[in-house]
């Protein structure tokens, strides 16, 4: 009787721990599923409200913000003179001078000090890479991921004329060749000749190559009844045949940029927009002056007009390769335009402000004396002041 009365208790015993146990798993999993529910809910109403803000830009923004140095907002300094170039590729600051190529990270650390000797550094960037190279003068460097990859000098008595790198890594290189009046070619990333045009016809100011490698295009100038004439020519690669030409008129180039197969032309004028050898889109003004542009934005060229050379009012004009035109008053000195991505941003001497491309204010900071401004993909922008860069980094 005792046994059959303990059995009964290590059974009673056994059922009391085992159900309660159960009982416990099923309701908290239930739990767990309703908060992961509710989570889920609270989260595509947030991402519904809040879609504009997010964007791939603020997330790089957010990220770096987590992952950089106290002290990135920090001013660093680097050598450099009144004529120095700049360039922002990817997350480095490109420094030329007269004396020193040097590449920065974001936080100020330097990752390259090459000495050089140059009287008018250039910098020419477009994706991973970057090319520095002295105008009329004879050395040229090509860079990627802040490390001197290819060097070049050249043997013609008035040296480099013009020098533009693709994102492809292919370089356009325009010099002075004996018997002519100016010899174009283009190097793969291997700096190997893909492609040589001596021309004798015109003078060639400058050239680039679009990012597929397969189309040249060559700034020419020249006089002919009507008077100056500067024509583009566009040529194949694959041939060297010349494919189409575009007459540009009496403006000068002052710059040039391929997006995907569109030309984008900078005058001093205006900007063009120039896809299979026609005129696609432009916004020229003759009666003001252009006193600062870029066309680092991802397919539309920045302008900023004023209606006197020295005047503190103009406007900023962004043009879209459909045509499309906005414009925005700025009653300072635009000391520096410049764009990347999405953004174009503005330096006056009170203040830095990033629009969006439809001219909207992202963000504005105080210029901290800072003289020129890069502009960069992900909406931030680096300051620069004498020898001196700061990252603004917006919320």
């Amino acid at each position: 009787m005792d046994e059959h009365r303990e059995s009964i208790t290590e059974e009673f015993s056994t059922q009391k721990k085992t159900v309660p146990a159960r009982q416990v798993f099923r309701v908290v999993w239930r739990v767990v599923a309703l908060l992961l529910t509710a989570a889920l809910v609270v989260g595509a109403v947030y991402v519904v409200v809040h879609r504009n803000e997010f964007t791939v830009e603020r997330l790089r923004r957010q990220i770096t913000s987590r992952t950089r140095r106290s002290d990135v907002s920090e001013p660093f300094t680097f050598s450099g003179d009144t004529d120095s170039a700049f360039a922002v590729v990817d997350d480095t600051l490109i420094v030329c001078s007269t004396g020193e190529l040097q590449v920065f990270d974001q936080i100020g650390e330097k990752l390259l000090e090459q000495p050089v000797r140059m009287e008018q550094p250039v910098i020419s960037a477009a994706g991973s890479y970057a090319l520095a190279y002295d105008s009329n003068g004879a050395q040229l460097f090509v860079l990627r991921n802040a490390v001197v990859t290819q060097r070049y000098t050249a043997t013609g008595e008035q040296g480099i004329l013009s020098a533009r790198i693709n994102t492809s890594g292919w370089t356009a290189v325009v010099e002075q060749a004996t018997g002519y009046k100016a010899a174009v070619t283009v190097y793969d990333t291997s700096f190997q000749p893909r492609l040589t045009e001596n021309i004798s016809s015109s003078y060639i100011m400058d050239a680039a190559l679009s990012d597929d490698n397969a189309t040249l295009a060559l700034v020419s100038i020249g006089e002919d009844a009507t008077g100056f004439q500067t024509v583009l020519i566009f040529y194949n690669v694959s041939d060297g045949m010349e494919i189409g030409r575009y007459v540009l008129g009496s403006d000068v180039v002052l710059d040039l940029r391929w997006r995907s197969d569109t030309l984008w032309v900078q005058g001093e004028y205006g900007a063009y927009c120039v896809a299979d050898h026609q005129l696609k889109a432009s916004y020229t003004d003759a009666a003001r002056f252009l006193q600062q542009f870029s066309l680092g934005g991802e397919g539309f060229a920045s302008l900023y007009f004023c209606k006197y050379q020295g005047g503190t009012t103009g406007s900023l004009t962004l043009l879209e390769a459909d045509g499309t035109q906005n414009s925005v008053g700025i009653n300072e000195e635009v000391l520096s335009v410049s764009a990347a991505g999405g953004y174009v941003a503005v330096l006056t001497g009170s203040q830095l402000t990033i629009y969006n491309r439809d001219l909207t204010v992202f963000a504005a900071t105080e210029s901290g004396g800072a003289r020129r401004v890069q502009m960069r993909g992900d909406g931030t922008a680096v300051l620069i002041s004498g020898n001196s860069a700061t990252l603004f980094q917006p919320d």
